[in-house]
């Protein structure tokens, strides 16, 4: 049995003294490159999940709500929908957008600043808007360009420019009226389909499923 392992390890000796050495050297830049995607990865997904949940607050607020339905404990829901909705989440869509503008700016080098601005806006709108749809179509839309830039990333490494990113940064105060006009259009957009929703369950009487399932 001791021969016949020498015999083995005679053979695969040649073999080991190639590997081991690229195994070595590849050790370094496969390890920076697995947490770099796996990073990306979570980030992203944590992201993108936020972006196309269509209620979008669940904060500890909801806690104050009153127990008893009432004419007063609508008026206190009513506040806390406006504070929320009006004064919380422009900030929340400033990130969305400010998001898919870096990640644009960052990889797409043969779009203008002025489109980059364009297609945010656009995208972070539609995703918004499909989340009152189905969440699930929302969400396969947000991570569609995050993940495709990836893939851009991963096969063409050159494509990143960091000296462009950094030019169009400098350049964003240019871009101020046309950033908060779209800012204006996305949060007027959420009003509206928050008072879509409001008028299809208080008036229209459509519950969701999972209320359906508590009535029952």
């Amino acid at each position: 049995m001791a021969e016949i392992t020498e015999q083995l390890l005679a053979l695969a000796e040649p073999y080991l003294d190639m590997i081991f050495p690229n195994f070595m050297s590849a050790i370094f830049p496969l390890t920076v490159l697995m947490f770099s995607i796996a990073v990306y990865a979570v980030l992203i997904y944590h992201f993108y999940r936020m972006v196309a949940k269509r209620d979008v607050f669940e904060l500890d607020m909801e806690k104050y709500k009153r127990t008893k339905e009432g004419f007063f404990t609508k008026i206190f829901n009513t506040i806390l929908g406006v504070f929320k909705y009006g004064l919380l989440f422009p900030g929340v869509v400033f990130i969305w957008f400010a998001g898919f503008s870096i990640l644009l700016s960052l990889l797409a080098k043969n779009i203008d600043a002025t489109q980059i601005l364009l297609i945010s806006a656009t995208f972070v709108a539609s995703i918004r808007l499909t989340s009152y749809y189905t969440e699930d179509l929302s969400r396969d839309l947000a991570k569609m360009i995050p993940f495709a830039l990836l893939g851009i990333a991963i096969v063409d490494p050159t494509f990143f420019s960091l000296t462009l990113f950094m030019e169009r940064l400098a350049a964003l105060p240019m871009f101020i009226p046309q950033v908060a006009a779209y800012l204006l259009f996305a949060i007027l957009l959420e009003w509206v389909l928050r008072v879509l929703l409001f008028l299809k369950h208080s008036v229209l009487g459509v519950a969701e499923e999972g209320e359906a399932k508590e009535v029952q």
